[in-house]
């Protein structure tokens, strides 16, 4: 039986990280990216897209049907500066959602449907009000 040359498989091997790499940077489908920019507002999205690269800074969701944003939404995302959620349906943010997200500086959440937000919407564990 004849095995691979170590060569060989060293060679597939970082092709198959060097493609995985490129998935993680690939633009969500229908949305348009420029650098550390992603662009997916006025989309129809009813969902946050789970494939944003990972060195995004900017996100931009506004103007879609977006009703919820899930506690996971953003967990891949560090390096996140500044997402617009503005002009969606948004009723609900769930607990932990903007947590980790220890770059952000700007969230735009204005034209939703928002009556409330938890200390826990930004990963805030503790007090949670006056006793």
């Amino acid at each position: 039986m004849m095995f691979p040359k170590p060569a060989v498989l060293l060679a597939l091997l970082m092709l198959s990280w060097k493609l995985a790499k490129a998935q993680s940077n690939t633009c969500p489908k229908g949305c348009w990216c420029t650098g550390r920019t992603v662009y997916c507002n006025h989309q129809h999205l009813t969902a946050i897209p789970t494939n944003i690269p990972d060195n995004t800074t900017q996100l931009n969701l506004h103007a879609n049907n977006l009703s919820v944003v899930p506690h996971d939404a953003f967990e891949q995302h560090d390096q996140l500066s500044l997402v617009y959620l503005h002009s969606n349906n948004i009723v609900a943010i769930e607990d932990g959602a903007f947590s980790g997200l220890t770059n952000l500086m700007y969230l735009y959440l204005s034209e939703n449907m928002l009556t409330q937000l938890t200390a826990g919407t930004f990963g805030v564990k503790g007090n949670t009000g006056p006793a």
